[in-house]
């Protein structure tokens, strides 16, 4: 049976409670439904954070002040929440995006301008996959119709280049990998800009699929032996223009929330757990 519907951002829910002695495998169901689908989501409970899940490599959360360095709102510093030590860091004052003139669901942002600005953790070992699997998610909002988008990438992005990266694509998200022999990418179907989403770049063995607001939206197959090997920065905000000028290119123009990066193929039931805490901490 269902209690009363609830507004929950922009979806609308309806929140089951159990009969008694009704058994119970995981906790009561939450039906979220957007006025055209319901969707099942498994109620998280109260307590969850991406540390739930494991695998968990990177986390730059926006919203946590305590995680920020700046002055005057320009941001030096944004810490990794994960426990690896990836900080982001941005040391030219004119490319350090800013913290404090965006909002969203009263959380605080990072805003980028789309030209300059991004933040970049260095070369991290624990964030080179090599052949294995890896799952990247941010929750964010692009604010033009610019072509190319980053909001994490890790490695270079032309010619030399090897990497794996979540961009936004002709105002689309995208999954986009290389191997500096093949580049692969695959789009989802849905326009974004103007929009606060979650979207996800993942690889699932030889399986490359990208994601938005917790459903796949498109999957592209992977030679054998695929083997990414960054060669250049991990960045937020940014990709590196490898070898060429300038060192950075497919700059952000819009806010960003949060960010995450997970040393497998999170599982369906792992990636609704995650989109139902977007949900609710963000209002997407």
């Amino acid at each position: 049976m269902f209690g009363p519907k609830v507004q929950l951002g922009k979806f609308e829910t309806k929140v089951g409670f159990c009969l008694p002695n009704a058994p119970v495998v995981s906790g009561p169901t939450v039906v979220v439904e957007n006025f055209d689908n319901e969707i099942l989501l498994p109620n998280v409970a109260s307590g969850f954070s991406p540390g739930s899940i494991s695998g968990l490599q990177g986390w730059w959360d926006m919203s946590d002040l305590s995680a920020i360095t700046e002055v005057s709102g320009d941001v030096s510093q944004l810490d990794d929440k994960s426990g690896s030590g990836n900080h982001m860091a941005q040391g030219t004052g004119s490319f350090q995006p800013r913290t404090g003139d965006s909002s969203q669901n009263g959380l605080n942002v990072l805003t980028f301008n789309g030209s300059t600005d991004f933040l970049t953790a260095g070369s991290p070992s624990n964030l080179v996959f090599g052949t294995g699997d890896f799952t990247v998610l941010g929750v964010f909002k692009k604010l033009t119709t610019s072509n190319r988008d980053t909001v994490f990438g890790y490695g270079g992005g032309n010619t030399g280049g090897e990497r794996y990266e979540l961009l936004i694509h002709d105002q689309k998200p995208r999954a986009q990998f290389d191997d500096n022999a093949a580049k692969e990418e695959v789009d989802s179907g849905v326009v974004v800009t103007g929009t606060w989403v979650s979207a996800i770049s993942l690889r699932r063995g030889l399986t490359q699929e990208v994601w938005v607001d917790g459903a796949i939206e498109g999957t592209n197959g992977l030679s054998a032996g695929y083997d990414i090997q960054p060669n250049f920065p991990a960045d937020i905000g940014a990709m590196t223009n490898a070898p060429g000028s300038p060192a950075r290119w497919e700059y952000f123009d819009g806010d960003i929330g949060e960010v995450l990066v997970y040393n497998k193929a999170l599982s369906t039931s792992e990636i609704a757990d995650l989109e139902t805490y977007f949900v609710d901490k963000w209002g997407i």
